[in-house]
């Protein structure tokens, strides 16, 4: 019986036989291969873009780190001069003028900020956001392209 399933090509065959050993090993190679490119592309595909963007993030939150603390030292600096500077205007019942008028110029640095910050993030969504089939025309807005090439 065994040897019918040789003969059928369903069974074992030794070296030389039919020649599959051989197949055999081309086909193990082909597709150790294969893993190996693919390993490689998904590594390359994946760590690649993850490394740059974790680098970003860290030079990011590196940078906003440091403005912040520039920023309390510039308000510090602020409320320290205005104590000294006007120590006669602010004295008495006004004593608490120099902290409002720091708190004051603070909110309006993190509002001019928030605004800045917007309008970018808004810029940035408007020309990213053209779908496939629109061309950006002189003003930079997206335009629609209908199918035979005029625009809609």
């Amino acid at each position: 019986m065994r040897k019918g399933l040789v003969r059928a090509g369903l069974g074992r065959a030794g070296p030389g036989r039919d020649g599959s050993r051989g197949q055999d090993a081309q086909a193990r190679a082909a597709i150790g291969e294969t893993v190996a490119v693919l390993r490689r592309y998904v590594v390359q595909e994946t760590f690649g873009p993850l490394k740059g963007i974790l680098r970003t993030l860290a030079y990011g939150l590196a940078g906003s780190l440091l403005l912040g603390v520039g920023s309390v030292v510039l308000l510090l600096a602020l409320l320290r001069a205005l104590q000294t500077e006007t120590a006669s205007a602010f004295a008495g019942s006004w004593s608490f003028a120099p902290f409002l008028i720091s708190a004051l110029a603070a909110l309006a640095a993190a509002a001019g900020a928030t605004v800045l910050g917007l309008r970018g993030a808004h810029r940035t969504r408007a020309v990213g956001s053209a779908v496939e089939g629109d061309v950006p025309a002189a003003g930079g807005r997206a335009v629609a392209v209908a199918p035979g090439g005029e625009p809609s």
